[in-house]
């Protein structure tokens, strides 16, 4: 199993980073905001399930904002390769409450097929941060994907999250749960496609 930093994997894995990063999932070339996360994207976390490899454990990253100069684009790339399990959970946080600032982040979930992901994201960040987010999972046949979503900080946060069923047998349970208050604005917008026979959402 691999799991390291995004930099890291570009360092040492080359090959594997080049075949998904911003290709099928979240192309380049979505919006403009993804094409400024693929310009000046700066830091993340990668991680590659082999096949038939069952990860008994969750795995856990955190992404922390700690300056209130810059852009936080961190990024999230996960591949589980045929037959794999595997239970990932994202923390994203601020250092403070009120540092301010701007997310511009994208995830990546790459699932082959017969793959088992159980992805659970926590959303966290200051009240202060404003935030942009594209998410998307490829599901191959027979492959199963539960995203649980969990938003809690930042001022705003428009998150664009879906999930591409491109093979039959695929299915993907998707959760959210939002708490918010006083002016926050949290915009989760959610889509399904189902591009083979047999597939469930």
């Amino acid at each position: 199993v691999l799991f390291c930093t995004l930099d890291t994997a570009v360092q040492h894995h080359p090959e594997l980073v080049q075949t998904y990063f911003m290709t099928e999932a979240v192309p380049v070339a979505t919006s403009k905001f993804t094409a400024l996360h693929g310009a000046l994207w700066n830091g993340g976390t990668f991680l590659y399930v082999p096949p038939g490899v069952v990860v008994q454990l969750p795995l856990q990253a955190l992404t922390a904002h700690m300056t209130a100069s810059g852009m936080e684009q961190s990024h999230v790339l996960l591949i589980a390769d045929t037959r794999s399990q595997v239970t990932f959970v994202q923390e994203d946080v601020s250092g403070s409450a009120d540092l301010p600032g701007l997310h511009n982040g994208v995830v990546e979930l790459y699932l082959k097929a017969g793959a088992q992901v159980t992805y659970l994201q926590v959303q966290n960040w200051s009240r202060r941060l404003w935030g942009v987010s594209h998410q998307r999972a490829v599901l191959a046949a027979n492959s199963q994907l539960r995203w649980a979503v969990a938003a809690l900080g930042s001022r705003l946060h428009w998150t664009a999250q879906s999930v591409l069923l491109n093979e039959a047998g695929s299915s993907a349970h998707l959760y959210g749960l939002v708490f918010a208050d006083g002016r926050q604005h949290l915009d989760y917008q959610t889509r399904q496609d189902h591009l083979a026979p047999h597939t469930e959402s």
